[in-house]
């Protein structure tokens, strides 16, 4: 039997574009790192897939970030899936050499791991 409360390991954020073609837009492990897992949602293994769309400007920043607003999905969620994605650095989208501002859509897949085991999705 196991002394003391069961130990969370780290919690697993994935960023990835819906369109396979929007890949070479950012290093989306660094997108998900900037978005996080809220500590009081990854306590409570709240998980989510948070879908959202990201109006790049020209110069590859985040210009707006809009985020489901689906019921399902819980705030915390949304709040830091919306947050990160603002403060991610992304590479502007370009037409041969010249850039140009566009929407990216991403999901944000929140998933919690108890004890070591991940959560397979």
């Amino acid at each position: 039997m196991a002394d003391g409360p069961a130990r969370l390991s780290p919690p697993v954020v994935v960023v990835a574009p819906v369109d396979p073609r929007d890949q070479p837009l950012a290093d989306w492990n660094a997108v998900a790192d900037s978005v996080g897992y809220p500590e009081l949602a990854r306590r409570a293994r709240i998980e989510a897939t948070v879908p959202a769309t990201v109006r790049l400007d020209a110069r590859g920043r985040a210009a707006r970030v809009e985020v489901s607003s689906a019921s399902a999905i819980h705030v915390m969620l949304r709040d830091a899936a919306e947050d990160g994605l603002k403060s991610a650095v992304y590479e502007p989208a370009q037409r041969g050499t010249n850039p140009f501002a566009g929407d990216v859509d991403v999901v944000v897949i929140f998933r919690s791991r108890l004890c070591g085991t991940p959560v397979r999705f």
